[in-house]
């Protein structure tokens, strides 16, 4: 199901079958586990057992892209994420009907899992992840107001239109 207009509306199983990024189905406690095997170099939590090698497990947790070295980039599987100055990992997804987020502090051996169902609405996702670092991590000076851009009016003109998502290569 989904949120809709105020009511819960069904939503077919709609398979995406886009491997490895996406398509995957599994139950909150197995993605507990493979979130803290991933803070733990690849290890299964309370045991020697491992889903990967260390130097794999590290290797996911290295740059491995990005557009400019002064913005965050990509890693193997994992976005890479900065909230209140603090270094995250991070992987997304969102289908018709659910919507959901996982986000590593490796650092801080934390994180936070969050599964809906609604697709992967912003509007959800940002407040709630802003809450999770401001309580757990919060900035070390207080964040200043933004300052509106005069200029961004006309930049947005210029880009506006029609758009259809593609996620194809």
């Amino acid at each position: 199901t989904e949120w809709r207009d105020g009511a819960f509306v069904p939503v077919p199983l709609d398979r995406m079958r886009w491997y490895p990024a996406g398509d995957l189905y599994t139950s909150a406690g197995e993605i507990a586990r493979f979130m803290l095997a991933h803070l733990d170099a690849g290890r299964i939590p309370g045991s020697d057992a491992r889903i990967l090698r260390e130097e794999t497990a590290r290797a996911m947790q290295t740059q491995g892209f990005t557009h400019h070295p002064g913005v965050v980039g990509w890693h193997l599987g994992f976005d890479e994420l900065r909230w209140n100055d603090v270094a995250a990992l991070g992987h997304g997804g969102s289908w018709n009907g659910y919507g959901t987020a996982l986000v590593l502090v490796p650092e801080a051996k934390s994180g936070i899992f969050v599964s809906t169902t609604r697709s992967n609405d912003m509007r959800f996702f940002r407040p709630l992840l802003r809450a999770f670092f401001d309580r757990y991590y919060p900035p070390a000076t207080p964040r200043a107001a933004p300052v509106p851009d005069p200029a961004a009016k006309a930049r947005a003109d210029a880009i506006a239109g029609a758009y259809i998502p593609n996620r194809h290569v």
